[in-house]
């Protein structure tokens, strides 16, 4: 009972606190700022609901796309402290196996940041950035 009561004042306050600002727009008005406000404020379920998908369906393509790129870097920065400046191939199939392990570990911690931090910063709703389809962080 005391949950239903909570939730229902919870959703008249943001009804109340969202609505007049809506209420403020005259249609007539030649002010671009006071429609921009409306318009901001008509994106705004769009903008939540583009950047939840993001995050959750961003996640995984992202850590398929980071995992490859993390496990070349070890490797290659695990046989370049083994042996500098040679050439030094044979060793990367070796060290790519062995960093495996270690590579999943690091792209499952980076994956969801990135795919917050591209969720975030893409400039329109359910774009291929939104979902970590754009360009991979270094």
């Amino acid at each position: 009972m005391y949950h239903k009561f909570v939730i229902s004042i919870a959703a008249v306050g943001i009804t109340y606190a969202s609505t007049p600002t809506a209420w403020a727009v005259d249609p007539q008005a030649k002010n671009s700022q006071a429609r921009g406000t409306a318009s901001h404020l008509v994106a705004l379920p769009k903008a939540i609901a583009g950047f939840l998908t993001g995050v959750v369906i961003g996640t995984p393509i992202c850590f398929v796309r980071k995992f490859p790129q993390e496990v070349n870097e070890g490797a290659h920065g695990f046989v370049g402290s083994i042996k500098d400046h040679d050439d030094n191939k044979l060793f990367l199939i070796p060290a790519g196996i062995a960093w495996l392990p270690v590579a999943g570990v690091i792209t499952a911690l980076e994956a969801p940041a990135y795919a917050v931090k591209d969720a975030y910063t893409a400039k329109t709703a359910f774009s291929k950035e939104q979902f970590s389809l754009g360009e991979l962080d270094p």
